[in-house]
């Protein structure tokens, strides 16, 4: 929330001024001025919310270990497992890789999908 209100900041008063004095209402001004000029904001925070949900790891570490039957268990915290609990390095080298891999397809797709083109 903090990133988007410093993107809201960041948009330069004129140009809604200006919108203002040509007559457009406040729908107009945000679908037309507000959001193109804070795409490059959200896209920021979208990506670094999916790379972040990706690898989770402490909550489930301090909260629930894996959980009741591992129900809990998630990728990060299988990497810590068999890296650290179980000595398997290179299980746990390959499922850091693997996860890598997802990681950069699904924010290449953000990326894709979330065209940010801007000039102010």
């Amino acid at each position: 929330m903090v990133i988007l209100l410093t993107g809201l900041k960041d948009i330069p008063e004129g140009i809604q001024e200006a919108a203002i004095v040509d007559g457009a209402g406040p729908t107009k001004r945000f679908f037309a001025i507000t959001l193109p000029l804070l795409s490059p904001t959200i896209l920021f925070v979208v990506v670094a919310d999916t790379v972040i949900n990706f690898l989770l790891f402490v909550p489930v570490y301090v909260m629930t270990q894996g959980g009741p039957s591992e129900a809990t268990t998630l990728l990060m915290f299988e990497v810590y497992r068999n890296a650290f609990v179980y000595t398997r390095f290179g299980y746990a080298s390959a499922i850091s890789t693997a996860l890598l891999l997802v990681i950069a397809v699904a924010v290449s797709i953000q990326m894709r999908f979330m065209r940010v083109e801007f000039e102010y």
